[in-house]
């Protein structure tokens, strides 16, 4: 890596080339030991070890087979299959926990507290609304030129 940092382009410094994706690899592994740990843990609570074995099955292998089939089909970082198989699984497991744990007791105060925030006027000015457009429009802008 000759080329100075300074003089890539935005979305040429994020990549990391293709040619350390052997580094990369034990990444899908701490993923799947991570998810795999997460699933159990879900069964434990809920004591229900049939699904929890099935759960960890999957996240031990679904990383590993995810990582080799982006290094057949793309060029680009492992890093991005990965953040993504990683938040798919915890929302996932985060899913499953809340069908498993079935509905929640309502409390009095969450009420209150609705009704409080429904009759509360916004008190957002338009030079808030401006700013909040810019960061919007700027986290836009960064993603695009990331995936270009």
């Amino acid at each position: 890596m000759s080329t100075r940092f300074k003089e890539l382009r935005p979305y040429e410094a994020w990549e990391v080339p293709i040619v350390y994706w052997q580094a990369l690899v034990p990444v899908s592994g701490m993923v799947s030991a991570f998810l795999t740990a997460l699933t159990l843990s879900v069964a434990y609570y809920h004591k229900r070890w049939m699904l929890g074995i099935g759960g960890a099955a999957l996240f031990l292998i679904l990383p590993l087979v995810i990582s080799m089939l982006w290094i057949k089909i793309s060029g680009r970082s492992l890093m991005y299959p990965m953040i993504v198989v990683g938040l798919l699984g915890i929302f996932g497991l985060q899913a499953v926990h809340r069908m498993i744990s079935g509905p929640r007791w309502e409390d009095p105060l969450d009420k209150e507290l609705l009704s409080m925030m429904e009759e509360s006027d916004s008190n957002f000015t338009w030079v808030d609304r401006v700013t909040w457009l810019c960061f919007a429009g700027g986290a836009i802008v960064l993603l695009i030129l990331l995936v270009r």
